[in-house]
């Protein structure tokens, strides 16, 4: 079984400084190709479809974190 990834440790990658739950996407330098190149490294089917409108809400890490568990836990994958 493998381990679940960390969400901070993903977000990390695609991030242009440093960051925490409270910080904006934007203050973080996660844009929107960010967003969904985060979504493509964790998703396990590639063939699920997105729900654009619901990320166009995220706003925040957190609010990222948030919608990444629920589309991932949807899909059968547990993330930290």
């Amino acid at each position: 079984m493998s381990e679940s990834p960390d969400l901070d440790e993903v977000i990390a990658r695609y991030a242009a400084g440093p960051f925490t739950d409270s910080t904006l996407l934007t203050e973080a330098g996660v844009v929107s190709l960010s967003i969904f190149r985060i979504i493509a490294a964790l998703r396990p089917d590639p063939d699920v479809e997105i729900d654009v409108e619901s990320v166009a809400c995220v706003r925040t890490v957190l609010d990222l974190k948030q919608w990444l568990r629920r589309h991932l836990a949807d899909a059968g994958r547990v993330v930290r």
